[in-house]
């Protein structure tokens, strides 16, 4: 193993069973409840159903994972400290509810120590599945970095009526409207009319996208992109994670999934909006947040299409508060709509002979446990007992 990355191995106490085909003996069914090592598959014995994955599809563990600063890229299953390798005990699966499929990493112990910054990239969304506790007192990211995909970000397409809108080019005149935002937890915010003083037209901006009903995140789903053409890269949603611990989860650090904020990169084309916040789904007997602990899946902000300078581009999502990513902001009067963050909504674009973009809406955070006790959480999460 790399340096600063080990992999404590332990008895998983779980034999995989193939061909079961009893019900009882299947996704927390009269296995889920043993405590001995006897269970028949790799997510039973956990005092509750596992969300998204089936039991029988999850790898059994060999070890426990204490994480340095890494990389953890979900499509070639890889960690990367120094140079890639394997990440064990993992595997693509689909979600048993449907929705897109998911990098499943089982283990026997999940750390972050303080100090330490994970991020999560690639195809698929995260879960990780905790044959015992989790303890994330540095970061854990799967967030957008503006037009950069996170692990399990939406394409559009698979966004639908939840993907932001384009803006509108003004024939043969400068203006154009601004696009709207990604919708996910929320509806993203619309774009910025141009008001063309040619012929006195206005040109409306682009719809936001609509906000999904799925509250407990199933399945477990990333953030949609903001409103772009081909010339103006749309902004991408945020990612997707989930932790399932038999154990607890104790969080003074951060786990973040927050939407990138639009790209300012060419004039000629109407303003981009921001892509909405991610998934993180966390389900575990007890989850203790400390008070500056933070979990987010906050908007990015829609750009400023006057200009190509950096801050005429949207903040991406903030990370580790609840305060609204601000939109670009590079001409006298305009600027982009603001990121959702916390309860607040994403901010319109405003309007002007090129109106800007619009913000992303906020992401969902699903909370599955007996005992919460919450730090800083944006935007408020989806709470189920068990």
């Amino acid at each position: 193993m790399r340096r600063a990355v080990w992999l404590v191995l332990a008895a998983a106490g779980c034999n995989q069973v193939l061909g079961v085909t009893d019900p009882h003996l299947r996704d927390g069914g009269a296995g889920d409840d043993a405590t001995d090592g006897s269970a028949a598959c790799a997510g039973d014995g956990f005092g509750y159903k596992i969300s998204n994955v089936a039991s029988c599809d999850i790898p059994a563990a060999t070890g426990g994972l204490v994480l340095a600063n890494a990389t953890i890229d979900t499509t070639a299953g890889t960690i990367t400290v120094d140079a890639a390798e394997p990440l064990a005990d993992s595997t693509v699966v689909a979600q048993a509810g449907g929705g897109p499929q998911v990098r499943v990493v089982s283990v026997t112990d999940f750390r972050i120590p303080p100090g330490i910054t994970v991020r999560v990239v690639g195809q698929y969304g995260l879960v990780v599945v905790v044959r015992g506790s989790a303890a994330i007192d540095g970061q854990l990211l799967a967030s957008a970095d503006h037009t950069t995909p996170a692990a399990g970000s939406r394409s559009a397409a698979l966004c639908s009526g939840s993907a932001g809108t384009p803006g509108t080019l003004s024939a043969g005149s400068p203006s154009s409207s601004g696009g709207g935002g990604g919708g996910h937890g929320g509806d993203g915010a619309l774009g910025g009319a141009a008001m063309s003083f040619i012929g006195g037209a206005i040109l409306p901006g682009g719809p936001g996208g609509i906000a999904d009903t799925n509250l407990p995140l199933q399945p477990l789903r990333g953030g949609c992109p903001g409103g772009g053409d081909a010339r103006g890269a749309p902004a991408s949603g945020g990612g997707a994670i989930q932790i399932s611990a038999s154990g607890r989860i104790d969080l003074s650090g951060t786990i973040a999934a927050a939407g990138g904020g639009a790209v300012a990169g060419d004039t000629t084309v109407s303003a981009s909006a921001g892509g909405s916040g991610g998934g993180i789904l966390l389900e575990a007997g007890t989850i203790a947040m400390t008070a500056g602990a933070a979990v987010t899946a906050n908007g990015g902000a829609g750009a400023d299409g006057s200009g190509t300078a950096a801050a005429c581009s949207g903040e991406n999502g903030h990370p580790g508060d609840a305060i609204p990513a601000a939109g670009g902001s590079c001409s006298a009067d305009v600027s982009g709509g603001a990121g959702g963050a916390g309860g607040t909504p994403a901010h319109g674009g405003d309007s002007g002979l090129r109106g800007t973009g619009g913000g992303g809406a906020v992401g969902r955070i699903a909370i599955h446990s007996h005992a919460f006790t919450r730090g800083v959480v944006s935007p408020p999460p989806n709470l189920d007992t068990f």
